[in-house]
Parts: C-alpha cells; sequence; structure tokens
C-alpha cells in the first residue's frame, strides 16, 4: 500500500509550489532523504521542478518522475496560501512536507492536522 504525499515549496509571493509522491510518503522513510539529500531551497526546488513523482531517491536522477520516465504530462500545482495548501490534498495524501528557506523542512499530517519539524523528527529517530 501506498503512502501517498506531498512536497511543497515556498515561493517569493508567500505561495506554494507543490508536487505529488505516490510512494514511501511516512515521515520516518521520507524525512531523513529529504533533510539529508535536499537540504537547501536549490535542492528542493530541484526536486520538485519534474513536477509529480512515484518516488523519491537520493538524487534527482535518482527520482521517479510521471513525466521524465513515464511520458506522462509535467504537472504541479500551485497554491495561493497554506491553508490552500494544506486543504487542497488530494489521492488520499497523508503527509505534505513543506520547505521554507526561513525554517527548512516541516511536514504537515493531514489526519491530525499537526505540523512538525522534519529536523526535530529525524533527530528523535537516529
Amino acid at each position: 500500500m501506498a503512502t501517498r504525499s506531498r512536497i511543497a515549496v515556498k515561493l517569493e509571493n508567500g505561495g506554494y509550489k507543490s508536487v505529488y509522491v505516490h510512494w514511501d510518503g511516512s515521515p520516518d522513510t521520507r524525512g531523513p532523504l529529504l533533510t539529508e539529500c535536499y537540504p537547501t531551497l536549490d535542492a528542493a526546488n530541484a526536486l520538485i521542478a519534474g513536477g509529480d513523482m512515484s518516488s523519491v531517491g537520493q538524487t534527482v536522477d535518482d527520482s521517479v518522475y510521471f513525466a521524465r520516465d513515464r511520458g506522462e504530462s509535467l504537472n504541479f500545482d500551485i497554491q495561493d496560501s497554506l491553508t490552500e495548501l494544506m486543504t487542497r490534498h488530494g489521492s488520499d495524501e497523508e503527509y505534505i512536507y513543506i520547505y521554507e528557506d526561513e525554517t527548512g523542512w516541516t511536514v504537515f499530517d493531514t489526519a491530525t492536522r499537526q505540523f512538525s519539524s522534519l529536523n526535530t523528527l529525524v533527530g528523535a529517530s537516529v
């Protein structure tokens, strides 16, 4: 069973650009991968530039994108606010990972409606 998620990056205008990810979206799997392999705004932007994904790899080249690797249309979403991003989740997305330049990675659990810092979660699991 897939743990669906969404990865978003905060834009300069205060909105968010986000992509859907089908596999391995739980914080114990996705958290260390994002904080270790995509620790900067440039890296986070590079990750989502390819659009919706099947899975996130340790590099952009190792990630599996619907457009690049499956020949589907390039797709991403733009949300005007954090509230819109939090309520946007479709496809039964369980977690929304958000990169903001000021704070780094956070995760929003769509079931509990709680935010957590990925640095805190990853540090606690080590």
